[in-house]
């Protein structure tokens, strides 16, 4: 998966972005074929933040999810947590669609 991780109007701390890198191992561990995530923190003004997150996969084009806080962290796990959210549907509406099209196979099969 490859990420990028921006800022724009300040510097990320390195370590905030060790942070961001480790939470984001979550998207790949929860679907594999997770293609690349791009995060953007922004600072709106002095002490607002902004965090926006793109997730690119495959059949689907870009889940994104943003937030805005007085916390950059804050910030980033709310976008985070949506993100994640979204992803987990995502994969779910797959896996009933992929189940629902195996069972419809196997009864077309043991019809006489």
């Amino acid at each position: 998966m490859i990420t990028n991780i921006t800022s724009r109007h300040f510097e990320i701390p390195d370590v905030f972005k060790k942070y961001v890198e480790y939470k984001l191992t979550k998207f790949e561990r929860t679907y594999k074929r997770t293609t690349s995530v791009n995060v953007t923190i922004e600072m709106i003004k002095e002490g607002l933040f902004k965090a926006k997150i793109a997730l690119e996969i495959p059949h689907k084009e870009v889940l994104t999810a943003s937030s805005e806080n007085h916390s950059m962290v804050k910030a980033f796990d709310e976008s985070f947590e949506l993100t994640l959210r979204r992803l987990r549907d995502f994969k779910d509406r797959l896996d009933n669609r992929n189940s629902a099209d195996i069972t419809r196979r196997i009864k077309r099969n043991l019809t006489f």
